[in-house]
């Protein structure tokens, strides 16, 4: 089993559609977890460290065999070296969880929607025509969950994009990326978690 810790149900389920898309071979095999969820980046070393010690817990109490662990907390913020990712992990290690991976969007999980724009678009008729297909760093975009509600919100203000909308832009983007669909632009953090997926599907 896969499991997946995050912020919120829509993270978490999204996260779930992307793990599944980058590797067929893990479909139905990857579950979300409600509990614990995940901290923000003002979160005080103690509570990092609680939480962590719960996630180990849940865990080791699950009922069947787990092969890897990933574990999503947003940047909220610029993070241009993955240095949150990179913090997360490393003390996911340390609580002795094999297989754990650090799943870090810069700044929001709403910036790697932005390297999808053609799939993103497909989820309303309304949006159509709103995103850039631009080639650029999508990291470096400023609050790019109230960019992307700005920008949808153009073509149909009453349906602009919200935090709801999430496993269902993932599920677009999951048949996107089966389709052979290549990201428009860049995101470092979207690469890593890429990666991480490799080496799960490898070890699975």
């Amino acid at each position: 089993m896969v499991l997946v810790f995050g912020e919120s149900r829509n993270d978490r389920l999204a996260i779930v559609e992307l793990i599944e898309a980058l590797c067929p071979e893990l479909a139905g095999l990857v579950r979300e977890r409600p509990h614990p969820v995940s901290l923000n980046r003002s979160a005080s070393q103690r509570s990092v460290s609680s939480w962590i010690e719960r996630i180990a817990d849940a865990v080791s109490s699950h009922d069947k065999p787990v092969v890897c662990v990933f574990v999503h907390r947003d940047a909220d913020g610029p993070d241009p070296g993955g240095q949150l990712h990179q913090q997360t992990e490393v003390a996911l290690r340390h609580a002795g969880i094999i297989g754990a991976h650090a799943v870090v969007p810069v700044e929001e999980i709403e910036a790697w929607w932005m390297l999808f724009p053609d799939a993103t678009q497909r989820l309303r008729r309304s949006w159509r025509g709103r995103l850039q297909r631009a080639n650029r760093d999508w990291d470096t975009i400023r609050n790019p969950k109230e960019e992307l509600k700005r920008l949808t919100r153009r073509g149909d203000r009453r349906h602009p994009y919200s935090e709801a909308d999430s496993p269902s832009v993932a599920r677009h983007i999951a048949a996107a990326i089966a389709a052979g669909t290549t990201t428009v632009g860049r995101s470092r953090s979207y690469e890593r978690f890429a990666v991480a997926v490799g080496k799960c599907c490898n070890a699975a």
